[in-house]
């Protein structure tokens, strides 16, 4: 399972190259937002430390991403639109990186049906796993290294 570290890391990596892209600034206040948006997510834990259904899934990602963009499109100022775009990649990045784990995540709530790819096929040893995650966590840190100095 992905650590808060690699959430936060990713979806603020994310969040900086979107930004860069649209307006030229790569760190800003919606980085941040972006980075809490991802560990916020994972509030949605059962007692029983088990993924709920109701946010960890594909349809639930969907929708909200859609609502987001609507809503972004519509609005008349740029920090909602910034806000709103934050929201979906701090979401978006979280989910996505969850594909990964062995638990894998929803395609509709309340249904069991999973797209967890190495669920069937034999899971990667836990150092290969950390590789990846090390991996991962200096990309994004080095991504956002070099958004801070441009």
């Amino acid at each position: 399972m992905p650590t808060l570290l690699i959430h936060v890391l990713s979806a603020a990596a994310l969040q900086g190259l979107v930004s860069f892209t649209l307006v030229g600034q790569g760190i800003s206040e919606f980085t941040f937002y972006a980075a809490i948006v991802s560990i916020l997510v994972d509030l949605d834990h059962r007692s029983d430390e088990k993924r709920s259904s109701t946010i960890h899934s594909v349809f639930t990602m969907l929708l909200l991403s859609a609502a987001c963009v609507a809503s972004a499109a519509v609005a008349g100022d740029v920090w909602t639109e910034f806000l709103l775009i934050s929201f979906v990649v701090g979401f978006v990045s979280h989910i996505s990186l969850d594909v990964t784990d062995g638990e894998g995540i929803y395609i509709v709530p309340w249904k069991s049906k999973r797209i967890a790819p190495f669920r069937r096929a034999k899971r990667p040893r836990d150092s290969k796993r950390r590789r990846a995650h090390l991996i991962l966590v200096v990309l994004s840190a080095s991504t956002l290294l070099i958004l801070v100095c441009v």
